[in-house]
């Protein structure tokens, strides 16, 4: 079901600051199937985090056979970080299914509303990272998502040092009450935005500061935004 369409399959590496981002479009074979298949499953409903809505965890194996093949996928188009796979040595890699649902936004467990400040979605550390993103699967196109800097810190990483600076958290995440980021802001630049297309996979190193796009907040009430989500970790520094 989870098929890489390897004969239409399209990519564009480009360079955001420093960093290697991938626009990978035609990425399944059978976008549709995955479509249907998650419409009549039993979702994990999820609503204190940076996507809040429905979410299916896949079968360990299938999951398993997937990321083996994405990987290979990505070393055949030249990625180079070494992949971290023992999940006792870092953070376990996942895949899963999403669908977002603007009526879960609530507040995150600090306190903070979800989606007011842009996120990372790798744990700070010197050795490790994730190569991280989300392949769209809705053909209700609007926004996608967004790379930013922090204008004020100048920083739009995050990494084990800035953990150890005081009050780093309500410094470098300023908004608490209810927002949408999207474009530039008082505190954000909008580095890059990632456009939505259907069936088209974009990725990124997960320590970059970066959010769902979004303009329109009554766009996903009536539409759907469906994705899948990965989360693969990595080495740094370590390349294959």
């Amino acid at each position: 079901m989870f098929s890489i369409d390897y004969d239409h399959v399209t990519v564009n590496k480009i360079k955001v600051k420093d960093r290697d981002v991938y626009i990978i479009d035609n990425f399944y074979k059978y976008p549709e199937r995955i479509v249907d298949y998650l419409k009549k499953q039993n979702f994990k409903r999820e609503e204190d985090n940076y996507y809040p809505g429905d979410r299916l965890y896949i079968h360990p194996e299938e999951k398993r056979m997937h990321l083996d093949a994405f990987r290979n996928f990505m070393e055949g188009i030249g990625y180079k970080n070494g992949w971290v796979k023992n999940p006792r040595e870092w953070k376990a890699s996942n895949f899963v299914i999403s669908k977002y649902n603007p009526f879960y936004r609530k507040k995150l467990p600090n306190g903070q509303a979800a989606n007011a400040n842009p996120h990372i979605d790798a744990r700070p550390n010197k050795i490790y990272n994730s190569l991280v993103g989300l392949c769209y699967l809705t053909k209700d196109i609007h926004g996608g998502t967004g790379l930013y800097r922090h204008k004020k810190m100048d920083i739009y990483c995050f990494n084990e040092e800035l953990t150890k600076q005081p009050d780093i958290m309500p410094r470098l995440f300023p908004y608490w009450d209810y927002r949408l980021i999207n474009k530039s802001c008082e505190h954000f630049e909008l580095m890059k935005l990632l456009p939505m297309k259907w069936n088209r996979l974009v990725l990124y190193d997960g320590d970059i500061l970066h959010s769902m796009y979004i303009e329109d907040p009554e766009f996903y009430k009536i539409h759907e935004r469906i994705t899948t989500n990965y989360f693969v970790s990595v080495y740094k520094n370590k390349v294959t």
